[in-house]
C-alpha cells in the first residue's frame, strides 16, 4: 500500500466547529468496539491519519485522566487513619448528581509503594498489570509516581 496518508491534529484550528466536530465523530467511529474511552473533543487532543478517502486510518487521543494521588498517611497515624473513609469521601465525587465533564470514567491510583497498593485493594481498587510509560516535560529526573 503506497497511499499518501495526511495528519491532522485535533481540534485544528484551520477547520470550522463543524469540521472539528465531524472528525472527532468519525474518530469515535474509528475506535467503536476497542478498548478506551474517547472524551469529549473539549477535554482531549488527537492526532489522526487520514487517507485518500478521507478515513482515519491511525489515530491516538492525548486526555486528562483522574487519579488518585499523591496519598500520604502521617507515620504517627497509620493506624489511627480510616482509609476507607477517605476513599468514600473521594468515591462520592463521581455519584451521578457530582459527574462533571472531567470525572468520566473512575480513576486510577499510581504508586511505586507495594504497602499504599495493598490498602488501594483493600478499598475495592483492582490491580491490574499495565505497562505504564511516561513521559516527563518538566525540568526534573523525578518521576512523580515514584519509582
Amino acid at each position: 500500500m503506497t497511499e499518501l496518508l495526511r495528519y491532522k491534529a485535533l481540534p485544528n484550528y484551520e477547520l470550522l466547529p463543524e469540521g472539528n466536530e465531524r472528525y472527532w465523530e468519525k474518530m469515535r467511529e474509528f475506535f467503536k468496539g476497542q478498548p478506551g474511552f474517547i472524551p469529549p473533543m473539549a477535554l482531549g487532543t488527537a492526532a489522526i491519519a487520514i487517507n485518500d478517502n478521507n478515513d482515519i486510518v491511525a489515530a491516538g487521543v492525548l486526555q486528562m485522566v483522574t487519579y488518585m494521588g499523591p496519598i500520604r498517611i502521617a507515620e504517627d497515624y497509620r493506624n489511627e487513619v480510616d482509609f476507607m473513609t477517605m476513599k468514600k469521601i473521594l468515591d462520592g465525587s463521581f455519584s451521578a448528581g457530582k459527574r462533571g465533564s472531567l470525572i468520566i470514567q473512575g480513576y486510577i491510583a499510581l504508586t511505586a509503594d507495594e504497602r499504599q497498593a495493598q490498602l488501594a485493594e483493600f478499598c475495592g481498587m483492582k490491580r491490574i498489570k499495565p505497562i505504564v510509560l511516561i513521559q516527563n516535560f518538566l525540568d526534573t529526573d523525578q518521576i512523580p509516581v515514584g519509582g
